[in-house]
């Protein structure tokens, strides 16, 4: 499936994986994951102890979360990888306008 990986050097690659939590983990190189919604189908994973660990900003997807919700404060740390779900609860691949959006 299709996912997008933004580190924070706002590198934006787009990425295959197989929708599971080793594969989600290894594609952003991030440790235990915690989720962030963007929309109700779109979500990322970010390392659970990022800001523990001290990794730096991610500027480019703290930006697009803020632009979902004006009322965060909060900002996102390390590298992100962003995906769809099935609307069952399942992973599924990003489409390539959401992709685009993202870019």
């Amino acid at each position: 499936m299709k996912a997008v990986v933004i580190t924070t050097d706002n590198e934006i690659n787009e990425v295959e994986i197989d929708g599971s939590i080793e594969s989600i983990k290894t594609a952003a190189n991030i440790g235990h994951i915690e989720l962030v919604v963007f929309s109700s189908n779109v979500h990322g994973y970010i390392d659970e102890d990022g800001k523990r660990k001290g990794l730096p900003i991610n500027h480019y997807a703290t930006t697009l979360w803020h632009n979902c919700d004006g009322n965060l404060a909060d900002v996102l740390v390390g590298n992100i990888i962003i995906l769809s779900d099935d609307g069952m609860g399942d992973e599924a691949s990003l489409t390539d306008e959401t992709i685009a959006n993202i870019k």
